[in-house]
């Protein structure tokens, strides 16, 4: 990607952050403020009291937090939990297609070759393909670029 595309993006980010605080309606008093950032379970549990006063939950919960702290902590700890998750796997998906492409530049190909004997099972294995050049020989052996630099290449 080149800068310019990067500074777009950047200022693309930086507007979305900010235009909520013009956009959002200013909350008149703090009752008001309070009801604004309800959690969307209270809402629901007023609306369903609203539609059916005679409903009774299912179940309860297995695990009730003290307070309204350790309810936040355990949100945050499950969040950043699923952040992890998700931030090694693309990682790991990167680093492969790295790795992936790097091998393919190197001119090898993984090839899955049968083993003779019927007992062993199959086993993918790195087939590398004969060098044409000293460059190419370097990259499967170092002693091969010596020896083509040298004009004794076999």
């Amino acid at each position: 990607m080149s800068a310019r595309a990067n500074l777009w993006l950047l200022a693309g980010v930086v507007a979305l952050a900010l235009i909520p605080f013009w956009v959002a309606p200013q909350p008149k008093t703090e009752e008001e403020a309070a009801q604004m950032f309800l959690g969307a379970d209270g809402k629901a549990m007023d609306l369903i009291a609203e539609i059916s006063p005679d409903y009774r939950p299912w179940f309860k919960p297995l695990i009730e937090p003290s307070s309204g702290e350790i309810a936040s902590l355990l949100f945050s700890f499950q969040a950043a939990l699923g952040a992890g998750v998700i931030g090694y796997y693309i990682g790991s998906a990167k680093t492969r297609e790295k790795m992936r492409r790097e091998f393919e530049a190197a001119g090898r190909t993984a090839e899955t070759h049968r083993t003779p004997s019927s007992e062993a099972p199959e086993t993918e294995c790195l087939a590398a393909p004969k060098p044409e050049s000293g460059a190419q020989a370097a990259l499967i052996d170092p002693r091969e670029a010596e020896r083509a630099d040298s004009g004794r290449a076999d």
